[in-house]
């Protein structure tokens, strides 16, 4: 399965990290994100979902249709069986680590999609009475009550819903309508960067790598009436304009990476599972020739990521002795975050009789200083009684 090798080294890392937001993969973000599979399970499980999933109710799929052509049914049926199979609850990863399977004993299949312990996850819907409006985000962090009963079959169902080809889902406590984010958010990459921004005010370096599904034919308009309809269709679920406009804003600084199969898979639709082979090699094809490309981006995710974690650089000497000595300071933990020319580093700090650095006075209730030395400012907010101590220092 996918291994990331740069620099002599390889990386293969047992699921995402991040805030992951994705549109036309969103059961697998799902996958990835809130259930925790590596990305080799994914793919397995992905496999048989569709496989089930994509099993034609009607003869005939036309958009005149009441319902989709495939069954929503089905569909939560192999979502909830996916999650009993790779359910983390102490009983079933029990059994799972005894090699016994909970795909039939696992009592969870109704989970609820919120959870902060999770890795954050958002995935896009948008309501069946005004699909202009802009996507609902379903997050397993939200803290608002109207959908904090949905399960994640449902939230998976919801942002699935594409039109054609499963019918619309009722879920959250006002029974609100959803179909999937198709129509306008095929590219989901504004919204991230939005979410990313409001959920990491405090970060200074940005990294996207959005994979496309594929470019699909060139938009025409020819004569006939149905040639007009089938262009407002491809142009309204068309991904690259957004594609297009974020490279222009972030291509240049190395923020954003875009790599999408140019040719092969413009006639893949979403319900060909059987086409998996055909898609596994235009997309071998692509990475080949694209082989610079993706170690410039490896190279960049990893350098972010070695910045992040660099030793957190000292203050000047002379700054040190204007702090003030430290009397015996009892407490249990501290966390000190610090910036630096636009990386962010975080640490956690255990143990008591602290006798260095900006700490506080054990007569003082609460203690907050300032020092400003050659360009440099330190501050800190620290609470007495032992229980927490924080500091945020700045280099400008």
């Amino acid at each position: 399965m996918p291994v990331v090798r740069a620099q002599g080294g390889e990386i293969s890392p047992p699921h995402c990290r991040a805030l992951l937001l994705i549109n036309r993969g969103r059961i697998i973000a799902i996958m990835l994100g809130r259930l925790g599979m590596t990305i080799d399970e994914c793919v397995r499980a992905y496999r048989t979902v569709a496989k089930k999933a994509f099993t034609p109710q009607h003869l005939l799929s036309l958009p005149g249709l009441p319902k989709g052509a495939y069954s929503a049914k089905v569909l939560e049926a192999a979502i909830e069986q996916v999650i009993k199979e790779h359910c983390k609850e102490a009983d079933c990863a029990a059994q799972q680590t005894q090699g016994i399977s909970t795909a039939e004993t696992c009592p969870h299949g109704g989970k609820l999609f919120r959870d902060n312990a999770c890795v954050k996850t958002v995935v896009l819907a948008v309501t069946k009475e005004n699909v202009d409006a802009r996507p609902t985000l379903f997050r397993t962090y939200d803290k608002s009550t109207g959908f904090q009963d949905c399960t994640i079959s449902q939230v998976a169902r919801a942002t699935s819903a594409a039109t054609t080809f499963f019918k619309s889902i009722k879920c959250g406590r006002d029974g609100i309508e959803f179909i999937d984010a198709g129509f306008g958010y095929n590219n989901p990459c504004e919204v991230l960067i939005e979410e990313a921004q409001r959920q990491f005010p405090g970060a200074h370096q940005m990294r996207v790598l959005s994979i496309g599904t594929g470019l699909g034919e060139v938009v025409t308009i020819k004569d006939k009436r149905i040639s007009i309809l089938r262009a407002l269709k491809k142009m309204a679920t068309s991904s690259k304009k957004v594609a297009d406009r974020l490279d222009a804003k972030y291509g240049d600084g190395g923020q954003y990476y875009r790599f999408n199969v140019d040719r092969g898979l413009e006639d893949v639709t979403l319900s060909d599972w059987e086409k998996a082979s055909q898609i596994s090699a235009h997309t071998l094809n692509y990475l080949q020739e694209h082989d610079r490309a993706i170690k410039q981006c490896v190279n960049g995710f990893v350098n972010t990521s070695h910045t992040q974690t660099a030793a957190k650089p000292e203050p000047p000497a002379e700054t040190k002795q204007q702090i003030p000595q430290i009397t015996r300071a009892i407490y249990a933990s501290g966390r000190d975050m610090i910036t630096q020319g636009g990386s962010k580093y975080n640490s956690d700090v255990k143990g008591k009789d602290v006798t260095q650095g900006n700490e506080l006075k054990i007569s003082s209730s609460q203690a907050s200083r300032d020092y400003t030395q050659e360009g440099s400012e330190f501050g800190g907010n620290i609470q007495v009684e032992g229980s927490l101590v924080q500091r945020n220092i700045v280099r400008v």
